[in-house]
């Protein structure tokens, strides 16, 4: 469940994930700390980790601007 906290409120942070998947992983941390509903969590995480992963492999959402002649 730290996995949700973390890239969600670091992809919030820096802008290196789309924004609706940063807010997802926020929401399914938060489901994460209540009781009975964790469970809906762990049955998520599989699916979560997959989109994980494709998400970061694509590299982030917005791309710095490099200076002209660098």
């Amino acid at each position: 469940m730290a996995a949700f906290w973390g890239l969600g409120l670091g992809g919030l942070r820096t802008a290196t994930l789309p924004k609706w998947f940063a807010v997802l992983s926020v929401v399914l941390a938060v489901i994460g700390v209540l009781g009975p509903l964790t469970v809906v969590g762990y049955l998520l995480l599989p699916l979560w980790l997959v989109a994980a992963s494709v998400v970061t492999a694509r590299g982030p959402a917005v791309r710095a601007q490099s200076p002209v002649g660098v």
